[in-house]
């Protein structure tokens, strides 16, 4: 009989380095970082990152995603595009 082992969570790292907007003064860290959290899904629900999903910043300049749940890097991208929408205005953003 071969008996099923459990599978360890794999946790996927991605960095965001914003140091070059962040020293030109024209982006805002704190709010970014809320952002993130606020809008992060996992299981299709936004704002409840709990343990799956840890957001710290690391050196200056620079942000760590870890999760343990899947997610692409391609809607960290996307997150990151609307958060700078955001900032600049809505007018700007075309």
């Amino acid at each position: 009989q071969k008996t099923a082992k459990a599978a360890k969570p794999t946790s996927h790292t991605y960095t965001v380095d914003y140091s070059g907007p962040a020293n030109d003064k024209i982006f805002d860290a704190p709010a970014y970082e809320k952002f993130l959290i606020d809008h992060i899904k996992i299981e299709g629900k936004t704002g409840q990152l709990g343990e799956d999903v840890k957001i710290e910043r690391q050196e200056e300049g620079k942000l760590s995603i870890t999760s343990t749940k899947p997610m692409n890097k391609r809607f960290i991208r996307y997150l990151t595009e609307n958060s700078l929408g955001e900032c600049k205005g809505e007018g700007e953003k075309r």
